[in-house]
């Protein structure tokens, strides 16, 4: 019989027995194999204050003209099942015209009131309970046909004056009167994560770029 490698060497109940190097060696390795695939590694948040000051920092000063632009990802699931939803750059998807990527608002102050450093764009929004492509009894979700125009806000920074906090998420339902909401959202990894009532999502923000002026 081929004997395993995680197979510990056979030892008699009351007898001491040196067991082979090679087999002890063996046997060392696999203990730690299991330590390190049985331990999970806990995952430590970011702050949304650094967070934020990261992605302003590495837009640094903007120059006349310029413009800084991050891509964005918005997927959503409701704790009832009734859908999920998934928001990209309408620009990668053909949908809702609109804009492109987010666009970067550095800090400002105007007549003496310092404004907060933001991100502001439209998505186009798909839902999986928007079907389409019948064959027989069976349908696709995620109508391309059929999405939403979704407008969104992400405060990089904070602001006593109009009570926001880094981090926090305003989405504006464009295809239906414009009515908007917000939720404050959890930093990490390039994603932002929160909830409203009975819904969860999470942002990813990427591919960060500084369009030069237009000469």
């Amino acid at each position: 019989m081929k004997e395993h490698i995680c197979t510990r060497p056979a030892v008699p109940v009351k007898h001491h027995v040196r067991w082979p190097g090679q087999q002890i060696a063996k046997f060392a390795l696999c203990l730690t194999t299991l330590a390190v695939l049985q331990i999970p590694i806990p995952a430590h948040a970011q702050s949304c204050t650094t967070f934020g000051q990261n992605i302003v920092k590495t837009f640094g000063t903007i120059p006349v003209g310029g413009k800084g632009v991050m891509q964005a990802a918005l997927v959503s699931n409701r704790s009832d099942g009734r859908y999920v939803s998934y928001g990209e750059m309408p620009s990668i998807s053909g949908n809702n015209g609109g804009s492109g990527p987010l666009v970067y608002h550095p800090a400002t102050t105007v007549l003496g009131i310092p404004y907060p450093a933001y991100l502001q764009g439209t998505l186009a929004q798909f839902f999986s309970d928007r079907r389409f492509n019948p064959v027989g009894f069976f349908t696709d979700p995620f109508n391309p046909q059929n999405t939403d125009s979704l407008g969104i806000v992400v405060y990089l920074q904070g602001s006593t004056i109009f009570k926001i906090n880094p981090g926090e998420v305003v989405l504006t339902l464009n295809s239906w009167g414009g009515g908007s909401y917000s939720w404050q959202g959890l930093c990490q990894d390039g994603m932002i994560n929160g909830f409203y009532q009975n819904t969860e999502f999470v942002l990813s923000l990427f591919n960060q770029q500084v369009y030069p002026p237009i000469k």
